[in-house]
């Protein structure tokens, strides 16, 4: 599933900036996309998975992938399962930014030199 983003506002000028600037606020929405975890949501097929690995796996992710499976799931050792990448997206939904595009033009700044 593939999702668009798409933020306006009035323009202007670079050197008459504005507070409202569309490409921060697409930046903002981005963090805060980054931040977010889906919650831990595991299928018939996803508890087999955990089940079946953790008789093959030792020590604490052992351990981990049996809490995750208890009602509700253990939530200190999802956190930990989720650090691995592989496990984080058998957990639950991942989304992530894989695109960006913006502006329409492109403003040199003719007061950088004299900055250096």
């Amino acid at each position: 599933m593939n999702f668009a983003l798409e933020v306006r506002d009035k323009g202007g000028h670079s050197s008459l900036p504005t507070k409202e600037n569309a490409i921060y606020r697409l930046a903002n929405g981005l963090a805060r996309l980054e931040r977010y975890a889906f919650p831990v949501e595991l299928n018939e097929v996803t508890q087999a998975f955990f089940e079946r690995s953790a008789a093959s796996e030792s020590g604490q992710t052992a351990a981990d992938m049996r809490a995750v499976l208890r009602k509700p799931p253990d939530a200190k050792a999802a956190a930990r399962l989720s650090a691995i990448p592989a496990y984080n997206a058998t957990l639950r939904t991942t989304c992530v930014a894989t695109r960006l595009e913006g502006g329409h033009a492109t403003m040199p700044c003719r007061s950088w030199p004299a900055l250096w």
